[in-house]
């Protein structure tokens, strides 16, 4: 028995050993792996598309951009992403997958916005502005240079949560530059969003008793600026969180929670470095205490009350964002308009219906809009 007990403390202490030497590896090759984005093995697609991770300046800023496509010819569609979280980082997912088919229908641009992700490594924040109009310029210039350098005419606007108030104000700008403006989970006023996740979340709480969380979300006050950005950040992220936990307990929709996604794609990406990944995190941080005052202030109802070309809203049934965007849907100027409400899904549309968003782009939206 002692002899038996000591030869499974021996193999305990080598599995251990094993799993420090392979753990560190796994380190060692995070850190030293410089960052890329995966060519296509495919000769046709290497020869006729594109993959290239790149930096670029935009309003005197460099930026971040990923480029990919199986063809050049197809037309451009550039993601604008949501508050402090960029969606470079889920790129791997799609172009690994076989089921996956929007790189083989358009040429898909991500690009980390200022003081975000790998963007906030190469700039001294400090030296920075943080203005709308920034943001907005920034995509301006971008889509100018994307429209050159492929030789389009058009090119097609996707816009997600917070990444929608940019979107918006640009499509509503440049109506001529876009086939469609398509808005993921369209922001329109954050405080009625947040009342209504806190509504929500009391609600349920109160049903089972919580008393940490009635607590919190009793506590935690919506948009009142005068407490300072530190608390408002607080409060917010304490009604993100209830709102998230009884969202997907009510409803069970989903098996992960967004930060398990996020870190998880995170860490896997190629085209993030172990110091990308570690800014990326920190870069969370502050853009939010950077940007969450004017993230309150913003009304689309006023500011954008209408967008001369094809608009499409795509929200999910649970989004807690749905109604206002409802209500700014059907008061919005369009030539052309639609709503489209997926079962089953969230704010992030995306995640929770991956292969129903695609057809939605490359069977409708396309085929709607796409006039080579």
């Amino acid at each position: 028995m002692l002899q038996r007990s000591l030869n499974l403390t021996k193999r305990n202490i080598n599995n251990l050993k094993l799993a420090k030497i392979l753990l560190l590896i796994n380190f060692l090759y995070f850190v030293n792996c410089s960052p890329h984005t995966i060519p296509y093995e495919q000769k046709e697609w290497r020869e006729k598309g594109i993959t290239s991770l790149e930096e670029i300046e935009l309003g005197n800023v460099k930026h971040s951009i990923l480029i990919r496509g199986t063809d050049k010819s197809n037309p451009i569609l550039l993601v604008i992403h949501g508050f402090a979280v960029p969606m470079m980082p889920f790129a791997h997912l799609s172009y690994g997958d076989k089921r996956d088919r929007m790189e083989k229908n358009f040429i898909i641009v991500n690009y980390d916005q200022r003081g975000v992700g790998k963007t906030s490594r190469l700039n001294d924040e400090d030296q920075i502005d943080f203005t709308m109009e920034d943001f907005v310029y920034d995509a301006e210039i971008l889509c100018q240079k994307l429209m050159k350098r492929f030789g389009k005419k058009k090119i097609y606007l996707q816009a997600i949560s917070w990444g929608s108030y940019i979107g918006a104000k640009l499509a509503a700008k440049h109506p001529d530059w876009f086939y469609a403006y398509i808005s993921e989970g369209q922001a329109v006023y954050a405080p009625e969003s947040i009342a209504e996740m806190k509504r929500f979340s009391l609600e349920e709480a109160r049903l089972e008793n919580n008393v940490k969380a009635i607590e919190e979300l009793e506590a935690a006050e919506v948009a009142n600026l005068t407490l300072g950005v530190i608390k408002m950040k607080e409060n917010m992220e304490k009604i993100s969180s209830w709102g998230e936990y009884y969202q997907n307990k009510k409803y069970k929709y989903r098996n992960f929670t967004l930060s398990e996604l996020f870190i998880g794609a995170l860490r896997k990406a190629p085209e993030y470095s172990f110091f990308d990944f570690l800014a990326t995190l920190k870069s969370m941080d502050s853009f939010s205490e950077k940007n969450i005052s004017k993230l309150m202030e913003i009304n689309m109802r006023k500011e954008v009350p209408e967008m001369n070309l094809p608009v499409y809203f795509l929200m999910g049934e649970y989004d807690f964002m749905n109604q206002a965007g409802r209500d700014y849907f059907t008061t919005l100027k369009s030539p052309k308009k639609k709503w489209i409400e997926l079962k089953r899904a969230g704010h992030e549309l995306g995640a929770d219906q991956p292969e129903e968003v695609q057809k939605i782009y490359i069977d409708q939206i396309r085929k709607e809009t796409f006039l080579p």
